[in-house]
């Protein structure tokens, strides 16, 4: 058994690739305007609490 390691993404990173995915599959186009930093936080289940 070969045992792989497990990539660990940060919260930023994974939300990043979620963004480019949608601009890939041609559900956000680009250069398209983003919702406020606080309803995408909401849509995307994150916190926009800057620390």
């Amino acid at each position: 058994m070969a045992i792989k390691r497990i990539d660990r993404r940060t919260l930023p990173d994974t939300v990043f690739e979620q963004l480019v995915g949608e601009v890939l599959d041609g559900e956000l186009e680009p250069g398209a305007a983003l919702p406020a930093e606080r309803q995408l936080a909401e849509a995307l289940g994150v916190s926009a609490h800057r620390a």
